[in-house]
């Protein structure tokens, strides 16, 4: 229980990192079809 717990966060902190810088790119996200997929995937 104790490693699953420690490995769900450190999936969880990797998606919630580009989460944060997400919000930046969002307003380049119609010009970059890039960003949008990302934020998808990891959500």
């Amino acid at each position: 229980m104790t490693q699953g717990r420690p490995a769900a966060g450190r999936v969880r902190t990797g998606g919630g990192t580009p989460a944060t810088a997400s919000p930046a790119p969002d307003a380049s996200a119609p010009l970059r079809p890039q960003p949008p997929h990302t934020p998808n995937a990891a959500g």
